[in-house]
């Protein structure tokens, strides 16, 4: 098997985490969306919502790293491959941000 061949096998199921993770933005969105109309945030909640982020982007320093390397085999497919990356980038700063507005509600009901 060519390296382009064998980086393409590792690159391929990225692209169906990008929608897995699409779904996890949206249910954390659902769940800040409830905590702003209850204006009480579950520290527990908070909790998950930083390891999820901190999971997302252990993952994008993953495809970043076979993203260099297909780089070096194939600068054409890296630049096909960037879409990936920049949507998990996306919807990391996406659970960012709802984490940050989940402890802004948690921070003035305390």
């Amino acid at each position: 098997m060519t390296q382009s061949l064998a980086l393409a096998d590792r690159l391929r199921p990225m692209a169906g985490k990008v929608t897995i993770w699409r779904a996890e933005a949206e249910r954390i969105r659902l769940i800040a969306m409830e905590a702003s109309e209850r204006s009480t945030a579950d520290p527990a909640v908070l909790e998950g919502i930083e390891e999820t982020a901190g999971a997302l982007y252990k993952e994008i320093e993953q495809f970043r790293l076979l993203l260099d390397e297909t780089v070096k085999a194939s600068p054409n497919a890296a630049g096909e491959l960037a879409e990936i990356d920049d949507a998990l980038r996306l919807m990391l700063m996406e659970i960012t941000e709802l984490g940050t507005q989940m402890y802004s509600i948690h921070s003035r009901v305390a």
